[in-house]
């Protein structure tokens, strides 16, 4: 499939303590994520959702030294999923940017109103602006 449709395919890392999650979360696999990932980016893929699953729901910030981390080893783009609690936990993302960090997904943020979409994404718009 990488080899056919490339860079529309964004492959979902789950991660625990470092190690890929399987079988719902319920169980760690003995393969490392930036491993996988970068077995994955020399197949063609370019883009990951990377959870650290202990962040996932809670509320607490994003796992910003493991994004990190994940995207120098892989050379990929990585979208953070799990954690983002504030406009602050985005801001903090940004700084990534320059290592391949691309995005992020908020959830329970968003839809318990601790974020506000709209002027996170103006204020957002205006630091990328300035640092581009």
């Amino acid at each position: 499939m990488l080899a056919k449709y490339g860079k529309r395919i964004v492959i979902g890392l789950d991660a625990r303590d470092g190690y890929v999650a399987v079988n719902g979360w319920l169980e760690a696999s003995e393969a490392r994520v930036e491993v996988l990932a970068s077995e994955m980016k020399q197949a063609g893929c370019e883009t990951f959702i990377f959870t650290d699953i202990h962040k996932d729901g809670m509320m607490e910030g994003p796992n910003v030294e493991a994004n990190q981390e994940l995207a120098e080893k892989s050379r990929a783009n990585i979208i953070t999923s799990g954690g983002v609690s504030s406009n602050e936990d985005i801001y903090r993302l940004l700084e990534l940017r320059k290592y391949g960090v691309t995005g992020a997904i908020i959830g329970k943020a968003l839809y318990t109103d601790v974020i506000d979409l709209s002027s996170l994404l103006q204020e957002v718009e205006r630091r990328c602006s300035q640092n581009d």
